[in-house]
């Protein structure tokens, strides 16, 4: 059975290593300094089917340019990150993203920039509606779509029917 493994500042290495093999999620709400960025990201290597999960209400988060130390987390979710207002840093990850969460923020953001990733297998949007349709034209190899509250007539709009 899986977990959420939370990191904060300091952290433990060795428990976090631990821990990795039975974890849904690892995820941090507070910033990290650079040497625990380089071990969590160092550690998500060998655990590739681990999703990275940034969230809460922090302003340097939300500029996610802690990204650079995470160049091959290829699941990622940034699901109740309030204060993040472009997704365009996203592109510190690698093309090899498979899948997405983009969740809850304070304001609408534009999904234009997440469709550099072409080889996503599962997305969750919320909310967000600018951009949508190029990123699903963008990842023809979906096999797990989640829209939530979006209008079914947007999401109709993008060229998705619930009846195909």
């Amino acid at each position: 059975m899986g977990s959420v493994v939370e990191v904060r500042s300091p952290v433990d290495v060795a428990q976090l290593c631990a821990r990795l093999g039975q974890a849904d999620v690892v995820q941090f709400s507070e910033p990290l300094i650079e040497a625990e960025y380089r071990s969590v990201a160092a550690l998500l290597v060998d655990h590739p089917m681990v999703p990275l999960r940034v969230y809460g209400f922090d302003d340097d988060l939300a500029t996610l340019r802690f990204l650079r130390w995470f160049p091959d987390v290829r699941r990622f979710s940034v699901a109740g990150l309030w204060h993040l207002t472009d997704l365009a840093p996203l592109d510190q990850l690698s093309a090899d993203v498979e899948f997405l969460d983009i969740g809850e923020t304070r304001r609408p953001l534009d999904l234009t920039p997440v469709a550099q990733f072409r080889r996503l297998r599962r997305l969750r949007v919320v909310e967000h509606r600018r951009g949508l349709p190029e990123l699903l034209h963008a990842n023809p190899g979906l096999r797990d779509l989640s829209l939530w509250r979006l209008p079914v007539d947007h999401v109709l709009r993008c060229g998705l029917s619930p009846w195909e």
